[in-house]
């Protein structure tokens, strides 16, 4: 179907909805790897730190993915470190 899952995007960052799982009453997104500062592969959003990335460049990726204004966010975020 075409609406299974629907790319957004907002100051600069990218994300993918699933809007049968929020019809459901679920929060569901994952977030791109587009604009973000990551070493790893230069110019990419990384927001994990257990991939040998510098720590200082996630956590700034973190902030920018949670400045976000209509991003999905439960509570608070999860993050696999």
């Amino acid at each position: 179907m075409e609406d299974d899952f629907v790319l957004q995007t907002q100051d600069g960052l990218w994300w993918g909805t699933f809007p049968r799982f929020a019809a459901a009453g679920f929060l569901t997104a994952c977030s791109c790897r587009l604009h973000g500062t990551s070493a790893l592969v230069p110019g990419t959003l990384n927001l994990a730190l257990h991939v040998g990335d510098e720590p200082d460049r996630v956590l700034a990726d973190r902030r920018t993915r949670n400045a976000s204004r209509r991003a999905p966010r439960s509570t608070a975020p999860m993050w696999k470190s």
